[in-house]
């Protein structure tokens, strides 16, 4: 008998901290295992802050020898690791480097010592993506980063939703859903002014924990939505699935998002999507008045979006169901025949 191969998932892990890189972890592991393929995944705990200690944390990677036929890291600084066959499907670098750079969100001030801290971090960053078999991103907007800061290409890979097969609209019920962690870039805000700027029998619940978790609540209270608004907290993947089975459509308006799998998921549930003209990766299946909303991340016209889907059944399902139809092709099958050309 032929031995099996061995393929390695390979994660970075903040501690007490789970989300889609996670989830994507687990899934791509899962399925390597169906396809017979001896497969886990390998994370190492990792910090950004004070971000001197960045540079010890990536090199932590580099010290790992791991036997497998092949590995394939997800993000920073998973890649750094030294192996012959290393396939990279890359969720997102370190972003304080680059698109955030210069920001209140990149944590490099604009001083000598920091100059020369994210000099060294790039290089580096760049030598190790250079030794990469090839280099497949979760999105376009992931790969237009990489050729942009580091003139290195690849090609785009989309990630299936992890619920696809339990997805499917129930019913247009009586809420807007928003999921995802609860933190300034994913902009809830955005989506708690529109709720206090639509009509007032528009209910909302909200999915996830963050930092910003007292804020947005305290928002809500401000506003004066709080009855209107439902905070669910850390759900688990029975309850998501109901909530996006049975929702009205789903409002997810991050800032330059590196793909937005909430957006897949609830296409693939059949539920229309409001989105931002700036979130990023949604943008890449999300097309305006066709299966979803295209705005400005203005409250005033996410509002309207909410307002037009809450009194317009027909509406929903209309874009719901072309939004189905986009999500179908995004598949596991593409995602693992392409993946496990790199074993032979």
């Amino acid at each position: 008998m032929s031995r099996q191969p061995t393929i390695l998932v390979l994660l970075p892990q903040v501690p007490c901290v789970r989300g889609g890189s996670e989830r994507l972890a687990d899934a791509l592991c899962g399925r390597l295992q169906d396809q017979g393929i001896r497969s886990d995944v390998v994370t190492v705990p990792f910090q950004w802050e004070p971000k001197e200690v960045v540079i010890r944390e990536a090199l932590a990677w580099r010290l790992l020898d791991l036997d497998a036929d092949l590995v394939i890291p997800l993000k920073f600084p998973a890649y750094f690791i030294s192996h012959p066959r290393k396939l990279i499907w890359l969720c997102h670098q370190f972003r304080q480097l680059y698109e955030f750079h210069g920001t209140e969100l990149s944590g490099f001030a604009n001083t000598p010592p920091d100059h020369e801290l994210r000099k060294k971090l790039v290089d580096m960053d760049k030598r190790c993506l250079r030794e990469a078999l090839s280099i497949c991103a979760i999105s376009e907007n992931t790969l237009s980063r990489l050729r942009k800061y580091n003139g290195l290409d690849g090609e785009v890979l989309y990630p299936p939703p992890m619920l696809a097969e339990r997805l499917g609209c129930e019913s247009y019920g009586d809420y807007i859903l928003a999921v995802g962690r609860l933190d300034e870039a994913k902009r809830f805000d955005l989506f708690l002014r529109a709720i206090a700027g639509s009509g007032r029998n528009v209910k909302a619940k909200i999915a996830g924990t963050g930092p910003v978790e007292d804020a947005l609540k305290s928002l809500a209270r401000d506003l004066k939505i709080a009855d209107r608004v439902e905070f669910l907290g850390a759900v688990d993947d029975e309850e998501l699935v109901k909530l996006y089975n049975n929702c009205r459509a789903v409002h997810f308006a991050p800032l330059d998002e590196d793909y937005g799998l909430v957006a897949v998921e609830a296409m693939t549930a059949a539920k229309p999507v409001i989105t931002a003209v700036d979130s990023g990766g949604p943008l890449e299946h999300v097309r305006d008045g066709v299966n979803g909303f295209v705005l400005p991340p203005e409250p005033e016209a996410h509002a309207g979006a909410l307002n037009s889907l809450w009194q317009d059944l027909d509406l929903c399902k209309r874009l719901g169901e072309l939004g189905k139809e986009e999500a179908a092709n995004i598949t596991w099958d593409k995602v693992i025949n392409s993946l496990l050309r790199w074993l032979e």
